[in-house]
């Protein structure tokens, strides 16, 4: 007798994944060495891996009708679900559905870092070393130095996804001087000035709407 019965939908890092569930530690963290190998994943991982939370101990419904999800997994699933997609700021590459779509693990860090989300240190992005700046040549040409290395890399970083008609694609001052205190051991009033200069004219230094 024929079977005709439809095959069984299996997620494409099925067997990573359930590696990763066995080798994951107790209190639920991602298992980082399985993850920082997978370039892509569902909205979903991404945003539980953004909380240090191990996608398959979160049980996904839809935003909100889960009671044991837990508080910053859902406030960032919501924040996510607004920004993703077609006209939004954080870029998809397909759906299985519209509350699970499919993007990269390096353009999620980076939209990360623009609205403020912390990520864990583990989570995947692409060395900024590899990153491509998009200006082709800095005004000053050939001359060069490290306060203009760090000032390209910030621009690069925080300026390089700006969508100028959606303010709220803009990183703040803050973010962008803190960054480079933290990373580039700028001293505070040089990354306040550097924070500035990289702001475009006319764009509201206060809260964003």
């Amino acid at each position: 007798m024929s079977d005709d019965r439809k095959p069984y939908w299996r997620h494409p890092h099925a067997a990573l994944l359930e590696a990763a569930a066995l080798a994951a530690s107790l209190d639920g963290e991602p298992d980082w060495s399985i993850w920082t190998l997978i370039p892509k994943a569902t909205l979903h991982e991404a945003v539980a891996l953004s909380c240090n939370i191990d996608p398959d101990r979160v049980e996904f419904t839809t935003v909100g009708d889960c009671e044991s999800q837990p508080l910053k997994y859902k406030s960032r699933m919501k924040i996510a679900l607004a920004h993703v997609g077609k006209g939004g700021s954080l870029k998809s590459e397909g759906m299985f559905s519209h509350t699970d779509q499919i993007v990269k693990l390096n353009d999620f860090a980076e939209w990360a870092d623009r609205i403020g989300f912390s990520l864990p240190d583990e989570f995947p992005r692409q060395p900024l070393e590899q990153l491509p700046i998009q200006t082709k040549s800095w005004p000053w040409g050939e001359h060069e130095t490290e306060l203009l290395k760090h000032l390209a890399a910030a621009a690069d970083r925080f300026w390089r996804l700006y969508d100028p008609t959606d303010n709220t694609t803009a990183p703040t001052n803050e973010q962008v001087s803190t960054w480079l205190q933290k990373e580039k051991g700028v001293a505070k009033r040089r990354a306040e000035v550097m924070a500035s200069i990289l702001r475009p004219d006319g764009l509201p230094t206060g809260p964003r709407k």
